[in-house]
């Protein structure tokens, strides 16, 4: 499926738990997350779990793309197999290109992530 994309500002948060709205709070001059359901998230705790959600849904996508290539290759195979040699061309195609954007994926998620909330090259939160 093709789609246009575009990244506009979100109306809202969405809680990483449940998916609903989340309503920014203040104790004292932080502010806390809540959403109708009752999840409540400081803004450490919020980031944490958003990271942690992008994280999944990046490993997702892999999996997707390296199941897809492999399901490509035995329709290649099969189709090879059976002389369809248009057939099997289209399904090595197919093959191929998830494999290149599963590379891609692979290289991306090989990146560092700018963390505000924790400290360079510990992997633990900055404390204030």
């Amino acid at each position: 499926m093709k789609g246009i994309y575009d990244l506009n500002r979100p109306a809202a948060l969405t809680c990483p738990d449940c998916g609903g709205a989340l309503q920014e709070t203040r104790v004292d001059t932080l502010p806390y997350f809540t959403c109708h359901i009752g999840h409540r998230f400081g803004a450490d705790s919020l980031e944490e779990a958003q990271f942690h959600g992008v994280e999944q849904a990046f490993e997702v996508a892999l999996r997707a793309l390296n199941e897809r290539a492999a399901l490509c290759l035995r329709l290649a195979e099969t189709a090879e197999a059976k002389r369809q040699t248009l057939s099997a061309r289209r399904w090595d195609e197919a093959g191929r290109e998830a494999r290149e954007r599963a590379e891609v994926l692979i290289r991306f998620l090989g990146e560092e992530w700018i963390r505000p909330s924790m400290s360079p090259g510990s992997g633990t939160p900055d404390r204030f």
